[in-house]
């Protein structure tokens, strides 16, 4: 019998995923569950933009976790990378030859211009 309750037991997601956490807060990474002050945890490492290292790790309790998105590697580095960018508004807000003219870091390309006026504007979402 202990064996057929160990069968039906499922395991922890182990992988990249996009993590949605209470507080509308969005992180990225290849994500684990961990065995931390006596209860477990959600664990995200997220990588760096530029290479293929971790760049920080962080942990999450359960109950802060509003929905994870098991997603490939290439997705979640997308998430990353999107969460570097103006939000719409402010860009807007700026004058667009002041934000096309201003350094962006290196591997990361300057934000996008978008103008919510256009109708071909989607609310910042993605196709």
């Amino acid at each position: 019998m202990s064996d057929q309750t160990e069968q039906e037991q499922p395991t922890a997601y182990e992988g990249w995923a996009v993590v949605e956490l209470m507080g509308h807060r969005v992180v990225a990474g290849k994500c684990s569950e961990v065995q931390q002050f006596g209860v477990s945890q959600l664990r995200v490492d997220i990588p760096s933009l530029h290479g293929q290292e971790f760049v920080a790790t962080q942990f999450y309790g359960g109950s802060s976790i509003y929905c994870l998105s098991p997603c490939d590697e290439a997705y979640a580095r997308r998430t990353l990378q999107r969460s570097f960018e103006l939000p719409p508004v402010v860009a807007v807000a700026l004058k667009n030859d002041e934000i096309r003219h201003e350094p962006s870091l290196p591997g990361i390309p300057p934000p996008e211009v978008v103008d919510p006026g256009n109708p071909d504007f989607a609310g910042g979402q993605d196709d």
